[in-house]
């Protein structure tokens, strides 16, 4: 490559890094380390909230902030999780009513129900042999904004005698790109 092409080439991608300024995960504030899984895949973007007991009624708040600019979707990862416990967890009335908020005060979601309710409504798990997930159509595809902070609010109410005693890792997940 010539040295003027060479040299125009370094001028283009210096210009685009300033257009386009990359996300670092490690400028992330929450309850651990965010983990990017690359441009390619999708979800890229894993942010853990925080942590708490399904089987026990409770308010948990937690805090985050530092986000990508990026279309991202709430889900509690259930911990641990036995793919035979699947049926009983689709059918628990526990009540779980969550909220997230922006520091300017808006929310960006809201959501309540129980898994019982599932897609009429309520929390919907999904599962594949070794975890499994519950996510709600309204924290689904929600714009978060990198230099804003976020508090997440989450009560648990009336649980179900019948529920497992494992915990709830509420994460955000997004970004990336989806192919076909």
């Amino acid at each position: 490559m010539r040295p003027a092409n060479l040299l125009l080439f370094v001028a283009v991608v210096s210009s685009c890094s300033c257009v386009f300024p990359r996300y670092r995960p490690l400028d992330f504030r929450g309850a651990g380390p965010m983990i990017d899984t690359g441009f390619w895949s999708y979800p890229r973007y894993h942010a853990p909230l925080g942590v708490m007991p399904l089987a026990e009624p409770g308010s948990y708040v937690f805090t985050f902030g530092a986000l990508p600019s990026e279309t991202m979707s709430l889900q509690l990862w259930v911990e641990p999780f036995e793919p035979p416990d699947r049926t009983r967890f689709e059918t628990l009335t526990t009540r779980l009513d969550v909220k997230i908020v922006e520091s300017t005060g808006a929310v960006v979601c809201e959501a309540a129900g129980a898994p019982v309710d599932g897609r009429s409504g309520g929390w919907v798990l999904m599962s594949s042999y070794k975890d499994a997930a519950f996510w709600h159509l309204a924290c689904l595809d929600r714009k978060f904004k990198r230099r804003r902070t976020y508090e997440l609010h989450v009560q648990v109410s009336a649980p179900d005698p019948k529920t497992p005693r494992v915990l709830l890792h509420a994460r955000l997940e997004g970004g990336g790109t989806e192919l076909p």
